[in-house]
């Protein structure tokens, strides 16, 4: 048997990973689930996923030139705190959509939008309508999420 001082430090050094990676996988977990309860966070109220759509016009369709209304939905509800704006052609600001969910005037999971001279109308060509939401729930942390689709003005 070998007993050199290089092997027993060598040994040593194997067995102390070994037993760092079993702590890793066995213990660290439980102690995260236990900082996760004591903190009162649970599955469900990590994260709101968040998102903005257009529905209407769909994307890469002819639409006539002129006023426009367009149709959205958002993963908005009556318990976030979030907002929908849009734009044409990235030309600010940001237009205040209209909020048309079932709960109420700032219920923002469906919404609509006129595109008309007070802001600007659809032109001949390509226009690019982009529709944001933007949530507050969270001051020190403000999220937004774009989605757009590109329409041909005739």
């Amino acid at each position: 048997m070998v007993s050199s001082p290089t092997y027993v430090m060598t040994i040593t050094v194997i067995l102390l990973l070994v037993n760092i990676l079993m702590v890793t996988i066995i213990i660290a977990p439980t102690l995260v689930r236990a900082q996760m309860q004591s903190a009162g966070t649970n599955n469900s109220t990590i994260s709101h996923k968040m998102g903005v759509k257009i529905m209407s016009p769909i994307a890469n369709t002819t639409v006539p030139a002129g006023q426009l209304t367009i149709n959205g939905i958002s993963s908005d509800t009556p318990k976030t705190n979030c907002k929908v704006f849009v734009d044409w052609n990235d030309v600010k600001p940001m237009q205040n959509v209209t909020a048309n969910g079932p709960g109420g005037i700032n219920d923002y999971s469906n919404w609509t939008f006129v595109y008309t001279e007070k802001y600007h109308t659809i032109t001949s060509g390509i226009n690019e309508l982009t529709s944001k939401i933007t949530c507050f729930d969270n001051p020190s942390n403000i999220t937004s999420k774009f989605y757009s689709v590109n329409v041909t003005g005739k």
